[in-house]
Parts: C-alpha cells; structure tokens; sequence
C-alpha cells in the first residue's frame, strides 16, 4: 500500500510556493507516494486545474484560505484535523505560513506520523504592527518546533530562526529549483504581450499586485526616469489585491500608458524574454523564485537587497541590488543598465550561469522527498 502525502497550502493561484506544490506532488507520485493535495479556496484555482491535467486529487478547503485571525485559525485547525483524520496521511507536508500553525496543530492532535513545513517566507518580516509581529513570530517558532522538519527556502530564512530554542535541528536549507521555461522568443512574447511595441524598451515585472513584491517603487521609479527614456516601458505580468490602489498610483506619477498591468498571464515565464531588464524590488523575500526564472532566460536583474535574494544575485557580478524601498537607488540602477547594452548582456550571461547551475529542479526535488524518510 502506497503510503499518502497530504500537501496543505492557503491559495490556488500560480505563485513560487504553488509552483513547488505542484512540483513536489507530481515527483512524490513518482516515487511511488500517494499524493494529495488540500487548497483553500475554491475548486477553479490555477493550481487545482494544473494538478487534474496530472490526476493528481485534490480537496477544496474554503475555511483555510484566510487564517489571519485567532477565530480563523481555530476554524483551520477543525478543518485539517477533520481531513486528518478522513484521509490518514503517512506524511503531512504543510506550505503556507498561515496554515502552518493550524497544520501542525491538527497533525499532531490525530498523531500524524511525519510533519513537514516549508518556510516559503515569514510573515513577521512584512511590515506590520510590533505586537501583531512578535504574535505571528512565536506562532512560526510554534510551527516549528511541532514539525518533524522545516525546511527553509533560503539561508536567510534559516537565520532568522535559527536562534530560538529546541529548532536548530528541526532546520534544513533546501533552494527552490527549477526547470527552465519553454521560453519564446523575444519578437513572439512582444507580439503576444503587446502589439506594435516591438521597438520599446521593456523595464519588466512578474509577480502578484502586492506592496511587499515593491511594485509602488518600481511604477515610482519608472517615473523618474521616464522623461530620459522616451521610448522605455514598464510591463508588470501579474495580479492581485492591490491593482485599483496601483492603478491610481500610476496616475498619480503620470506614467499612465507607460506602465502596463497585463494581468495574469498564462504561463507568464515564457514570455520573460520579452523584457530588456527584469525589475524584483521586493520588500521581503525568502528567495526570489522569479528572480530565478529571469536568471535562466538570461535577463539583467535589478533586485533588492533582502531575505535571500542575494543568494541568487550577487551585486555587481550577476545583477544590481539596492536597498529595500530606496526608490532613488532603483531609479539609478534602471536608468544606468537602460543605457550599458555591455552591462546588461554581461550581468545576464553571468545570472544564466549561475542559476542553471544552482538551481536545478531534480536535486532539490530530491532532496525534499529525502526528508520524507528521515
């Protein structure tokens, strides 16, 4: 009998932590793991219809989408116990800070007999109230220290705990890793992104309509230096929450026409050659799954310097990083790769090297699937 990995994760949507879901849950199929998949939200998520063109079951849980609140995490915590307990997974394999606790929680009440969380970020790192921040803090050290194992995304999300007591042992560092998308051309994607712009150049974005994915600094950005670059784009693929708010920030910089929300795009990735620079002012970040991606297209990165990003980038050789939420320094970086052509091939070419190397999917598959036996 093929024992049952039971993956938990808040959202459907097709970000870095659903990318890894996905992955990991069609190579524990592979190696002979029964797996499923639980997802808050309702049944017509990205994620969901990915993982049924593989057969891969999933289970629609709407009371785990949003565990913001002590109510709402007690609500998470009936709900995964009761799916506990109905499917009686050999391993549960939690994948979202929020639904972290409430799993754990859950597994440990009906005795699961492995638990394993990934850190894909810490949402005491996002800026919030200090008191809500220490609550989120010690309720991330609870999630931890009930798993079997946490695996961390990054060094950087490592430190950040590592120090706490009973853990450091629980803690093992395993990148993201990816398979290199089936990139288009740079004339294709354009001609599917945006019509009559081949001539453009293209400042460019992937990610959610989020303040912490530092889209308002990037649009603030782009506005000084617009003026010097007649010719020049911004080009953010994505959506989320934030769009009404980002729309009338973009009036407000007077960018309007020059900065263009595609939305989501399907299989965004593929069109990354499309962009001349790839902009990941994020405010947080656990590693930068995107930054990876840009990486293997061969793409110039302007990133910030945070959580770990420069473990993908390193500032100077393989990209630009600047500090977090220093809108003049991501002016500065912009405008000074817009006009190095040498810079930018070499900072790309460099960046390829580097995360085809580094970040290769199979070994980190694997080594995830190892934590399933230890």
């Amino acid at each position: 009998m093929k024992e049952k990995v039971l993956y938990i994760i808040t959202k459907g949507n097709w970000g870095g932590a659903q990318k890894y879901v996905f992955a990991m849950a069609v190579a524990s199929q592979k190696a002979g793991f029964e797996p499923v998949v639980a997802i808050g939200g309702d049944q017509n998520s990205l994620l969901n219809k990915r993982l049924a063109e593989v057969s891969i079951r999933t289970v629609v849980l709407p009371s785990i989408e949003n565990t913001a609140s002590i109510r709402s995490l007690r609500v998470a915590e009936r709900a995964l116990r009761d799916l506990f307990k109905k499917e009686r997974p050999s391993i549960v394999h939690l994948n979202s800070s929020l639904v972290g606790i409430a799993g754990a929680l859950a597994a440990r009440s009906v005795n699961v007999p492995r638990i394993i969380f990934t850190a894909h970020g810490w949402a005491f790192n996002e800026e919030r109230p200090r008191l809500q921040r220490l609550i989120i803090f010690f309720l991330h050290y609870l999630t931890v220290f009930l798993s079997h194992t946490t695996i961390c995304v990054s060094d950087a999300i490592r430190r950040d705990v590592a120090h706490m007591p009973f853990i450091r042992r629980k803690l093992v560092v395993i990148r993201h890793g990816i398979v290199a998308p089936d990139f288009k051309t740079k004339e294709a994607a354009r001609n599917a992104l945006l019509p009559g712009k081949q001539n453009a150049f293209w400042f460019g974005m992937l990610g959610e309509l989020h303040p912490t994915k530092g889209v308002f600094e990037a649009v603030e950005a782009f506005s000084q230096i617009a003026t010097d670059l007649p010719d020049a784009l911004l080009v953010i693929m994505g959506e989320g929450h934030a769009r009404s708010e980002l729309e009338r920030f973009i009036e407000t910089c007077g960018v309007e026409g020059r900065v263009i929300l595609l939305g989501h795009v399907v299989e965004g990735s593929t069109y990354l050659p499309a962009y001349d620079i790839f902009l990941f002012p994020s405010r947080t970040e656990a590693l930068g799954y995107a930054a990876i991606e840009a990486g293997f297209a061969g793409l110039p990165v302007v990133g910030t310097n945070v959580g770990g990003i420069p473990e993908v980038i390193q500032n100077g050789t393989t990209g630009i990083l600047v500090p977090r939420k220093d809108v003049g320094a991501l002016a500065e970086a912009m405008q000074i790769l817009s006009k190095d052509a040498v810079l930018r091939r070499r900072l790309g070419e460099a960046l390829k090297t580097s995360v085809t190397t580094r970040f290769l999917e199979g070994p980190a598959l694997q080594a995830t699937l190892a934590t399933y036996r230890s």
